[in-house]
């Protein structure tokens, strides 16, 4: 079931039920499942929110022209997007493009995740300050409590009366992409693991597409022994470097599949894999099906 956003109200009883309970002793409103539509848009604006809301079970996001920022508070959260899956953690920021339909649901731990869609002239520009793009829509680990406030802060404008909610929804993105651009820049200020793990992550987008790259090779570039990188890729991300560089591979092949004419065997080639019976077999581990079935799968 979907709604008009010309014609929605707050939701306060439907399929969510939102409500909060302000408890003695100045003791923070607790926030349930909610969900906000705003009464009115303009395409040609230079920022619009369609909704904003929070979950602990699922959210579905329609295939319409907005993005949908996804902020994790709590637990893990599987997200299955363009025939991928992504696990998101506490604190992890992941976006949705425009037009693509996503679905997230919780996986383990006490569920609680935060999103706001929007659109307008100037979407993409704040998409790039924060260097959030199609390729990388996960932003992993933010320790920020103030982006976790300002999605808060929303779901209390939901709960006001306030004429202005929709102005002030614009002013807490505008706010809350700033923030997160800072957090990209102050790099300077992470400890030497956090820096590695960066440098890991940069290495791996540039060197993905070479058949004969190694975790060797990151271990010789970063100058740290390959125990170690494999010890913080495992602490940070919660998978292994090598499975880390399975799964970029895998979803930049995942994209050529859905989005080019290229063969299999182009696009095997294109991420890495020049065997296409090798690339073949690590992708149907993954995805239990094969390039050719997922490309069909998805109509093209």
């Amino acid at each position: 079931m979907f709604f008009s956003t010309h014609s929605a109200r707050r939701l306060d009883i439907l399929f969510l039920i939102a409500y909060t309970s302000v408890m003695p002793n100045s003791r923070p409103p607790v926030i349930h499942d909610y969900e906000y539509f705003t009464h009115s848009q303009t395409p040609t604006d230079d920022i619009w929110i369609f909704d904003f809301g929070c979950s602990s079970g699922t959210k579905i996001t329609p295939s319409l022209d907005i993005y949908t920022l996804i902020y994790v508070s709590s637990g893990e959260v599987s997200v299955k997007m363009n025939l991928s899956e992504y696990r998101l953690r506490s604190r992890d920021l992941f976006l949705v493009p425009a037009g693509v339909k996503a679905q997230f649901y919780g996986a383990t731990g006490n569920i609680r995740f935060y999103w706001i869609s929007f659109a307008g002239k100037r979407a993409s520009a704040l998409l790039a300050s924060a260097s959030f793009s199609f390729e990388n829509p996960q932003y992993s680990a933010l320790d920020n409590t103030e982006v976790a406030g300002l999605f808060v802060s929303l779901m209390h404008l939901g709960y006001s009366n306030d004429p202005a909610v929709e102005i002030h929804a614009v002013a807490a993105l505008y706010k809350l992409f700033a923030v997160i651009s800072s957090a990209h820049t102050r790099t300077a200020e992470l400890p030497a693991s956090g820096k590695c793990v960066i440098q890991i992550e940069n290495i791996i987008y540039e060197r993905y597409q070479d058949p004969n790259f190694r975790i060797a090779d990151i271990a010789g570039l970063t100058h740290f022994s390959k125990s170690y990188i494999c010890e913080i890729s495992q602490k940070y991300k919660g998978i292994t470097v090598e499975q880390f560089l399975i799964q970029y591979r895998l979803r930049k092949a995942s994209a050529l599949l859905l989005y080019t004419n290229d063969t299999v065997q182009s696009v095997g080639l294109s991420v890495g894999y020049p065997n296409t019976i090798h690339f073949s077999k690590i992708f149907a581990k993954y995805y239990h099906m094969t390039p050719t079935e997922y490309r069909q799968k998805a109509g093209l």
